[in-house]
């Protein structure tokens, strides 16, 4: 388990530092470390402390070179407040705010000579026109430096659209000239959410009650006013009104509930928990992806993954050996989650709660251990 503690520390380490790493540096730390490693096999205290920080340094190397990866997509500044062609796809949802439409575009294709633009930009559309989701566009935009307001205390806007993938932001222009959609499964996910979301207003009208019964139901989350996720944030309530982890876990809890009952009447069957396992895991995969396949919902459900491999492959982890294997593997998926909020918050929350009953005799059950967890 060290080894995964030191791989977390090392990709956590290059989400904070001031600069990346140079790369002479870090080979020179590597062979120190792999030198030592080979060298040490009389003192298995000093060999164990180099592969640690060995497999530190390789943590820190590994998202270092994503970093590396992701700034070569950034716009160059000599293209900053320029028109630029492209042609795109809107994925997710498009949210109309106070003073625009914002959304977000997969680049398929730059039209302008001598740009190239990032995977996924974030465009402002302050003339409110309507963006089909998965829908197909030429359109011009300009864009901007990606930076935010310096406040300490305040939303980091760089950060968030960095740790989103979102290089390059900026609004669209007058000129647009629609195409044949996009028919791909996402964006077919994405205009059956924008069905619902419809057919929720159609039914409740467009209020305060369809806006939180389409974050609740799709996570459509665009049309809730600034005041009420003020209120939800004064009373502790956002993360229920987000389909994040919690959503997802408990649908895969309900699943997998009502298919432990369901294979104990399947005769002769061999592994029934791993069918459970299974059962349960689709279910999450479903909901993430009808939810938008969001960055939370992704490592939400690459936790429960880690959960079932440890079924599929019969291997017997510890509670706190399976949370550092899926905080591991959702770092080594995407490192930069390490800069947002939500991965911490869930899995110390997880954490804080197996460190409630950690050596006692007589854990506490049933309503004492819900009264217990939520103390």
């Amino acid at each position: 388990m060290s080894q995964w503690v030191a791989w977390v520390a090392g990709v956590v380490a290059c989400a904070f530092l001031p600069a990346l790493p140079g790369p002479w540096g870090m080979g020179l730390a590597a062979s120190v470390a792999a030198a030592v490693v080979v060298g040490c096999r009389g003192r298995p205290w000093l060999r164990q402390a180099a592969v640690c920080a060995l497999v530190l340094l390789l943590g820190l190397g590994y998202a270092a070179l994503r970093a590396q990866w992701r700034l070569e997509q950034s716009l160059p500044p000599a293209w900053w407040q320029k028109p630029v062609e492209l042609v795109a796809t809107v994925r997710g949802l498009p949210d109309p705010g106070e003073y625009g439409v914002r959304l977000t575009l997969e680049v398929e294709k730059t039209l302008t000579p001598g740009v190239a633009l990032p995977e996924r930009v974030q465009l402002h559309d302050y003339q409110r026109r309507d963006w089909t989701p998965g829908s197909r566009w030429q359109l011009s935009a300009r864009f901007k430096p990606r930076r935010g307001s310096a406040n300490a205390f305040g939303f980091d806007a760089e950060r968030w659209l960095w740790s989103e993938g979102l290089l390059a932001s900026g609004s669209a222009g007058k000129p647009r000239q629609r195409l044949p959609d996009r028919n791909d499964l996402m964006a077919w996910v994405d205009r059956w959410r924008g069905a619902q979301v419809a057919r929720i207003e159609r039914a409740l009208g467009a209020g305060r009650e369809s806006a939180l019964v389409a974050a609740l139901t799709v996570g459509a989350q665009q049309r809730i006013a600034r005041e009420d996720w003020q209120l939800f944030a004064a009373t502790g309530l956002t993360h229920i009104v987000s389909v994040s982890g919690l959503h997802i876990t408990m649908l895969a809890a309900l699943v997998a509930w009502m298919g432990t009952r369901l294979v104990r009447r399947v005769p002769g069957l061999r592994a029934p928990r791993v069918a459970t396992a299974m059962l349960a895991l689709s279910a999450a995969a479903l909901y993430s992806l009808l939810a938008g396949f969001t960055v939370p919902t992704q490592r939400t459900l690459f936790m429960l993954a880690t959960g079932s491999a440890c079924l599929l492959w019969r291997r017997q982890l510890s509670p706190f050996q399976a949370w550092w294997l899926a905080l591991t593997l959702v770092l080594l998926l995407d490192p930069f989650a390490a800069l947002t909020p939500g991965l911490w918050l869930s899995f110390g929350l997880v954490a804080a709660l197996m460190l409630s009953s950690l050596a006692r005799r007589q854990p506490p059950v049933g309503w004492r251990a819900a009264a217990s967890g939520q103390w």
